[in-house]
């Protein structure tokens, strides 16, 4: 988020949903107003204007909104690359060809091996769904990435459900942390640090076997844990992004939702400003001064961690990301 240039704008659509997963980080969202149809589509159009060259669409569940596919036809209209990320039950082939057709790469999640674990954290129904799901994007072409979750509730099986998710036919898979906002820090579902360390050791055995790149995200510390070519990170404080959320307020993170503009008032460039000169954006592009950061070999690359995980957990974005194994011992 802190390129100098915006790049992509990462979309909270909707905060409803039709599911209620015991690790969701957007349950804050639940409630919010969403733009109406038309001013979405003009801060599209201001979006193009200003450069922007992808936008995420997310939620709660996206496909909620029934003029969703509205939005991503003038996302296309406009030549602003679309992807968007969603729990996958309410696909049929009708919206699947309109996303094959309309060029949109979709985003789902999976979170076991199994109908049983996957449906402990997103409830009955759910596997099967999202299994019908999947298979109409097949049918209709349509690239599919799969994130897994690692959370209290299906650590020990994230190494199964990588393979899983590459036995569907997905194109790329990422796993990430469960993050500690929302339901996830009520119910405590989001992951301690050993799990984590532990489910990240797994899924390096498991893609070493099957010579498959996953992606980590939200782990800047990553190479603190794994030195394997075959699990990769990057930063969040090196990237041009803007979240907005569904009133379009523009926050430092979407897990910390702490409001810094508004992609209406404001308008895109003078939000991006906004967010850019943020005492907390500035501030975070160094590491912590103070250990285990000022002494670890990767503080220039990870600079601290998750500001959002130490502003949450910590009470202070600038302290060390507490699932940093340096930093939980």
């Amino acid at each position: 988020m802190s390129g100098e240039e915006l790049e992509t704008i990462i979309w909270i659509v909707t905060g409803k949903c039709n599911l209620a997963c015991k690790h969701c980080y957007a349950t804050p969202y639940r409630g919010e107003d969403e733009l109406p149809t038309n001013t979405v589509v003009a801060v599209l159009r201001e979006a193009a204007d200003a450069g922007v060259g992808h936008v995420h669409f997310t939620g709660g569940e996206p496909l909620l909104r029934k003029d969703m596919l509205v939005i991503l036809r003038e996302a296309a209209d406009l030549g602003l690359e679309a992807s968007i990320f969603t729990n996958a039950t309410l696909l049929n082939e009708g919206v699947a060809r309109e996303l094959s057709a309309l060029g949109v790469k979709v985003f789902t999640s999976l979170d076991g091996p199994s109908k049983d674990i996957h449906e402990l954290t997103r409830g009955k129904g759910s596997w099967d769904a999202l299994m019908r799901g999947v298979k109409v994007l097949r049918e209709a072409g349509v690239p599919f990435h799969v994130n897994v979750s690692v959370s209290e509730l299906d650590w020990r099986y994230v190494g199964e459900a990588i393979e899983k998710a590459i036995e569907l036919g997905a194109e790329s898979v990422s796993i990430i942390p469960a993050m500690p906002a929302g339901t996830a820090l009520r119910i405590h579902s989001y992951v301690s640090s050993r799990h984590y360390v532990a489910a990240l050791r797994a899924v390096e055995r498991v893609e070493e076997e099957l010579g498959v790149v996953v992606d980590v995200w939200c782990t800047p510390f990553l190479r603190v844990v794994s030195k394997s070519p075959w699990l990769r990170t990057a930063n969040c404080r090196d990237w041009g992004v803007m979240d907005v959320t569904p009133s379009g307020r523009v926050v430092l993170c979407d897990v910390m939702n702490v409001t810094a503009a508004h992609v209406v008032e404001d308008g895109v460039r003078g939000a991006w400003a906004k967010l850019m000169s943020h005492p907390v954006i500035k501030s975070v592009s160094r590491p912590p001064s103070v250990e285990p950061c000022a002494s670890c070999p990767i503080a220039s690359e990870c600079r601290g961690g998750c500001f959002a995980r130490s502003h949450i957990l910590r009470r202070n974005p600038h302290s060390p990301d507490p699932l940093c194994p340096r930093s939980a011992e």
